[in-house]
């Protein structure tokens, strides 16, 4: 029998996930909301989005170097944290096209330390049982939960320009929690065997799942970016908007909760596959029977596959690929050309399209080709295991 991950440890990394993804609560169905009542149009929002998330790309990478070179996440981690609940601080006084463009940006570049150190931190704590992550990222999902459903009740109360006072809240919560996360024991000199940084990446199986990550990402343009306003304009109040949110996140936690015995009977390719197909489907039902609630609860439910059991799986394969020395750059990297270009290309594509003649139904089946392309890629790249 396995040793359980002792409860000194566990109970911060979980409690810091649940604050972290407490803040994307907000962030994620509202952020979009605040900046059309501002009056910004849905170019604008996309562009402001897309820039913010390119920033990732810069950002995620300066922190898993930092992280790698220093050989101490948890010090890199609460940098970032307390550096992206300053950053917000611009972003809550923009006034404007371009100050809010430079204070989303300067935020993202702050902020995008925080999530794939979390992961790259919490692996490391797990010494190679990666089963037990999902049990522990759960609680980034309760988190969101309550902050999701709760943010609709109190904005629809308070209006939505509270919106940035909420965040900036959440985030200094953040910022404290990461204070209790300790640093992993160092591992021994000749632990690591795996192939170096640029060997690792001119493997197909590599830079198959990485462009997978992108394409699955890419696919959730219009939902990060618009789904709030388009149920909006389909009639719902902001305290629907957060119960849909809601039961997306519902959905994963379950899915996390159920992950070690899942992960043991399908695989990690099985389980990327899977996500990838279910992803194009839920876009499908998202842009073509919008009408309906109940198409609506089905849709937000795939989220369980479409970034809970991706996610949990990819991270787990990007650090095997990757390696304990370059855990941290390992993560960085698919989260900054997953999250990063393909979260980039999909905000500012699902804008553009937003705006076309196709409108929201461009956008979405746009989405669903898009993880469809990724499953593709990655069964050409990932061989199925031998039996």
């Amino acid at each position: 029998m396995r040793r359980a991950l002792p409860s000194g440890v566990e109970v911060p990394l979980a409690g810091f996930y649940a604050t972290l993804f407490g803040a994307v609560g907000i962030i994620a169905p509202y952020l979009s909301p605040w900046l059309a009542s501002g009056g910004f149009s849905p170019t604008e929002i996309g562009t402001l989005l897309a820039a913010s998330t390119i920033a990732k790309i810069v950002a995620a990478n300066l922190w898993g170097l930092a992280a790698d070179r220093a050989e101490r996440r948890a010090p890199v981690l609460r940098a970032s944290a307390a550096a992206g609940a300053l950053a917000f601080v611009v972003v809550a006084v923009a006034d404007g096209f371009w100050s809010m463009l430079l204070g989303l940006v300067v935020f993202a570049l702050a902020w995008n330390g925080t999530s794939h150190q979390a992961d790259a931190l919490t692996l490391a704590h797990l010494e190679g049982r990666g089963e037990r992550y999902g049990p522990i990222r759960l609680w980034g999902s309760i988190g969101f939960v309550v902050t999701a459903a709760g943010g609709g009740w109190a904005l629809e109360r308070l209006g939505a320009g509270a919106t940035p006072l909420l965040v900036m809240a959440l985030l200094a919560v953040v910022v404290l929690a990461g204070l209790r996360i300790p640093e992993p024991a160092p591992r021994p000199p000749a632990s690591d065997t795996t192939p170096g940084l640029g060997a690792a990446l001119r493997r197909p199986e590599v830079v198959g799942l990485l462009v997978a990550s992108a394409l699955m990402q890419a696919s959730h343009g219009p939902f990060y970016v618009f789904f709030s306003i388009y149920l909006g304009e389909l009639g719902h109040r902001p305290v629907m908007v957060g119960a849909l949110w809601a039961v997306g996140v519902i959905a994963e936690i379950v899915l996390f909760a159920c992950l070690p015995r899942l992960l043991a009977r399908v695989g990690l390719r099985t389980m990327l596959l899977a996500s990838l197909w279910l992803a194009a489907g839920r876009w499908l039902i998202t842009g073509l029977a919008g009408e309906w609630l109940v198409a609506l609860v089905l849709a937000q439910v795939l989220h369980a596959a479409t970034f809970g059991a991706y996610h949990a799986a990819a991270v787990q394969r990007v650090q095997a690929l990757f390696g304990p020395s370059r855990a941290a750059r390992g993560q960085a990297l698919y989260s900054s050309l997953g999250f990063g270009v393909g979260g980039a290309v999909g905000a500012w594509g699902a804008g553009a399209s937003w705006s076309s003649a196709g409108g929201a139904t461009a956008a979405w089946l746009g989405a669903a080709v898009a993880a469809a392309l990724g499953a593709v890629v990655l069964a050409r790249a990932m061989p199925a295991p031998t039996r």
